[in-house]
């Protein structure tokens, strides 16, 4: 059975997405020794990219449950191993081989994680999302919507990151991000009316001339 998002639960997960992608930046930039920038660019509906990309699967559970694919394309995927550390001295043939997928499923752990805390926090429930694995075939939802990230690292690269919500868990996430974050509509009492004064008395009869 398929599940629609609206407009306003997609401007929620918005909100929801943003908060998360800081606190995965925030990971991530432990993982290169700098700062990273990682901007949302769009949320469109799905499904992602299946072909010529890594996918990396995770569940969500909490306050909002389901699956989510976090994907790149194989040219990003391996600009992001070169940069790191670990990744800077690796052959074209490892890099994305098994030595250099290990080192961007260890990069996109941490994101994932720091995503989780980052929206547990915003939300003030907990988010829990299981660590990242690499998803052996092209799977994807049948309903799904993606939201894009433009990621830079100061000296190197851009780079495009995807994260796709099968569509139950972006319903999900945008309703929590709205019921958190929407301003109460103010409760108009309604007009009090004065009580009825009393009747005025008619004037005295002026007295009669002598």
């Amino acid at each position: 059975m398929s599940t629609e998002i609206n407009q306003q639960e997609i401007a929620g997960l918005t909100g929801t997405t943003s908060a998360m992608i800081a606190g995965a930046a925030e990971s991530l930039g432990q993982v290169f020794g700098v700062s990273v920038d990682l901007a949302l660019a769009s949320i469109t509906a799905g499904p992602g990219p299946a072909e010529d990309s890594l996918r990396f699967v995770s569940e969500f559970g909490g306050v909002a449950s389901g699956r989510s694919w976090l994907v790149l394309a194989k040219s990003d995927a391996a600009s992001i191993i070169k940069s790191t550390p670990k990744g800077a001295g690796m052959s074209d043939e490892d890099v994305l081989g098994e030595p250099g997928v290990s080192v961007l499923s260890e990069a996109i752990g941490l994101m994932v994680a720091g995503a989780a805390t980052a929206i547990s926090n915003e939300l003030g429930e907990l988010v829990d999302i299981s660590p990242p694995s690499v998803s052996p075939s092209p799977e994807t939802a049948d309903e799904s919507v993606i939201a894009t990230f433009g990621g830079e690292v100061p000296g190197k690269p851009a780079f495009k990151i995807i994260w796709e919500f099968d569509s139950g868990l972006a319903a999900d996430l945008g309703e929590r991000w709205l019921a958190t974050h929407q301003e109460p509509v103010p409760t108009t009492a309604a007009p009090v009316e004065p009580p009825a004064s009393a009747a005025t008395p008619p004037p005295a009869a002026a007295p009669a001339a002598p």
